[in-house]
């Protein structure tokens, strides 16, 4: 099959989703073997960001959303558990396909939080002197990067986690 074809065949499977059809319903139209071919298919076209389709089939998704939505509103409010559970995957779905979930913020005003105790510092100022050299004396076990990007951190975390659990 040539590069031109294949594509033909992805992009006729992505306007068959486009249209409400099943992966089952694909595969069999445009040739396909099965079902998971054609959802390959139609995620390799949505990967490679031919973003008008990707839209469409957002919107397409949101008015199935929706739709969903209204038929199990009325019993959602009326106090059936059932409904209300599958509005609310409804509500999470849809956050998922807009991006509408804003990313988790923590801030900590001063001195709130964890304190470490003082037996924990020491044993941090134990590791960063001890990761000045490596075990073989070759150089650093830290690397300027990690320090860059704020990994040493991590790792000083990690080392002291596996301090405490070996004592």
């Amino acid at each position: 099959m040539t590069l031109a074809s294949q594509r033909d065949k992805e992009h006729q499977a992505v306007q068959r989703a486009l249209a409400g059809d099943s992966y089952e319903q694909i595969a069999a139209a445009v040739g396909y073997t099965n079902r998971g071919t054609a959802y390959t298919a139609v995620r390799r076209v949505l990967e490679r960001r031919e973003v008008e389709d990707a839209a469409q089939l957002r919107t397409l998704e949101g008015a199935r959303l929706d739709r969903l939505q209204a038929a199990h509103w009325d019993l959602a409010l009326a106090g059936d558990p059932k409904a209300a559970t599958v509005v609310l995957r409804i509500f999470e779905r849809r956050a998922k396909l807009f991006g509408l979930d804003a990313p988790v913020q923590h801030v900590m005003a001063e001195g709130e939080g964890v304190q470490p105790s003082a037996e924990q510092v020491q044993t941090l100022r134990d590791l960063l002197a001890a990761e000045q050299t490596s075990a073989d004396g070759e150089g650093p076990s830290i690397l300027p990067s990690e320090v860059e990007t704020g990994q040493m951190a991590k790792t000083l975390h990690l080392k002291l986690r596996d301090r405490q659990r070996a004592v």
